[in-house]
């Protein structure tokens, strides 16, 4: 039942009104907004994920790439000092 009040000078007054609730409604939103808690939740938590996993895939990638260059570099270094060897020779 809901209450109304009204105020009138000096005075309070409450009344109830009977069957103010809609049929088949009760706690409907409640539900509804529960699921769309739980769906938004859900999205959070997917977008943190996929956040951190590229944040590992750009730090596995910036390693792949330091490594190649310090191959690149030995290997040139590699090239240089067996040049300089056979050059003396």
């Amino acid at each position: 039942m809901r209450h109304f009040t009204t105020i009138t000078p000096g005075k309070l007054h409450s009344r109830k009104t009977p069957g103010f609730r809609a049929q088949g409604q009760t706690g409907m939103v409640l539900i509804v907004s529960l699921i769309m808690l739980m769906l938004l939740t859900l999205l959070a938590i997917t977008a943190t994920r996929t956040s951190v996993l590229e944040e590992m895939m750009a730090g596995n990638h910036k390693q792949a790439t330091q490594a190649l260059f310090a191959a690149e570099e030995g290997v040139s270094k590699a090239i240089d000092e067996l040049m300089s060897l056979t050059i003396n020779d």
